[in-house]
């Protein structure tokens, strides 16, 4: 509101808490030398002295809050102007200032301690001045009373507050959705790749027959469409190199824990790939023409994840980016040399055959083989006769080594994957890289 008239700030300000409640959004907003009846707008008011808080609450609680350490409030005099000549004026009184940064630091301290005691509901009623936190069981009452709301540190009016972590989480899921969809080149270039990707492989590989070489081709397909998709989300190691230094400042002051943030961060980017995925699928599928959809669809989803969930893992493990993407480029490169189509599992040294299973683009390559061949109700083997490398479905999927695999436990092993990467990225999130 700097160099706006009286009249101007008021309506500046108006739309701003207008737009605060419609669109449910926190508004930060920047006051020199207010008017009271513009700060008496505000939810919140937070009071600093050279970097530091003072007081952070409401507006009416603001004049009774500095009197306890006794500033002078002449009748009809501008609250905010005693306030301010207080912290900041030339007979600024050091012990004064010392006075609000303990109780401003004291009364947080308390609400901290407040919000991470337990799982608890906790009704906050601040219809008066000296209201206090009521708590649902007597267990609690003696921790909480005496703990003053005139500092404001929580929210509205009154509200009900759910567990702790419930609600961080919540709060922090929101904001990175909203975040996620108010930037849509990302969503919309991994959505535009998806299909473009999956317009490619069908073009290259359409309507592909049941013929020895045909199915070979099927074969191909599956394996580059597979390492194509599992990476299509390269982008998210650049998650946690960017956002750290953001989640150490607020964890450090005890706004979330670490898993609230991980779970919040992570299922934000769940919808863009489970969509992306879908769409490859279904293109794939149809313009290919595969077999048994559904569990191709799931195992497209699935090794979907499993490569963003190790993308995630290398990004936690990583303290910068150009560790993050040696670090990826080099699992691409391991993971798709043992995937099994450039080389048959059982023709590699025994020392290396373990890698095939380690690579979760063979695994899951394996399992979407697998469906396919046992999907197949005849080979047309007209034009290969007795050379052909396979006859029916059975001598097919013996041909390519994997007979033996079930779909169900192939699609449990990439489960255990995701969780196992993931869990990799939650705790290098919470125990590296602290500083």
């Amino acid at each position: 509101t700097s160099g706006l008239d009286s009249a101007s700030a008021s309506k500046v300000i108006t739309i701003l808490k207008n737009l605060a409640t419609d669109s449910e959004v926190a508004i930060v907003s920047v006051l020199h030398q207010p008017r009271w009846k513009l700060v008496t707008e505000f939810n919140t008011v937070m009071v600093l002295h050279q970097g530091q808080t003072l007081y952070t609450g409401g507006a009416l609680d603001i004049e009774e809050y500095f009197r306890e350490v006794d500033v002078f409030f002449p009748p009809g005099e501008n609250i905010m102007d005693i306030v301010f000549d207080t912290i900041n004026g030339e007979n600024v009184q050091k012990g004064r200032i010392k006075q609000l940064l303990e109780k401003a630091r004291r009364l947080e301290n308390e609400l901290i301690e407040i919000r991470t005691s337990g799982g608890e509901s906790i009704t906050i009623d601040m219809s008066g001045a000296n209201s206090t936190f009521a708590p649902p069981n007597t267990g609690e009452t003696d921790k909480l009373k005496g703990v003053s709301l005139r500092s404001g540190l929580v929210g509205e009016a009154k509200m009900k507050t759910m567990n702790p972590w419930l609600y961080t989480f919540r709060t922090l899921l929101r904001r990175y959705l909203v975040e996620k969809f108010k930037d849509p080149l990302v969503v919309q270039s991994q959505l535009t790749f998806a299909i473009t990707f999956g317009i490619l492989v069908g073009v290259v590989f359409y309507d592909l027959g049941i013929d020895p070489e045909s199915i070979q081709s099927r074969i191909g397909c599956i394996a580059f469409g597979i390492m194509l998709q599992s990476f299509i989300a390269f982008d998210i190691i650049l998650l946690f190199p960017k956002e750290r230094a953001i989640y150490l400042r607020e964890s450090g002051q005890s706004l979330y824990t670490p898993s609230a943030f991980f779970l919040a961060r992570t299922l934000a980017e769940f919808p863009s790939h489970f969509l992306n995925a879908a769409v490859f699928a279904i293109m794939v599928y149809l313009m290919v023409g595969l077999h048994n959809f559904w569990m191709f669809f799931l195992l497209i989803q699935l090794a979907t994840h499993c490569g963003t969930s190790l993308l995630l893992a290398i990004s936690a493990l990583s303290k910068s980016l150009d560790i993050a993407n040696v670090l990826a480029s080099l699992a691409l490169v391991v993971f798709f040399l043992f995937d099994g189509f450039y080389v048959k599992v059982s023709t590699l040294p025994l020392a290396l055959q373990w890698f095939s299973e380690v690579s979760f683009l063979g695994v899951a390559i394996r399992g979407i083989w697998k469906n396919e061949l046992a999907g197949l109700s005849q080979i047309d083997t007209k034009y290969c006769g007795a050379q052909c490398p396979f006859f029916d479905s059975i001598t097919a999927q013996r041909f390519y080594e994997v007979e033996d695999v079930h779909v169900g436990s192939i699609c449990w092993q990439l489960l255990g994957y995701i969780l196992a990467y993931r869990m990799i990225a939650f705790l290098s999130v919470k125990y590296l890289h602290k500083k």
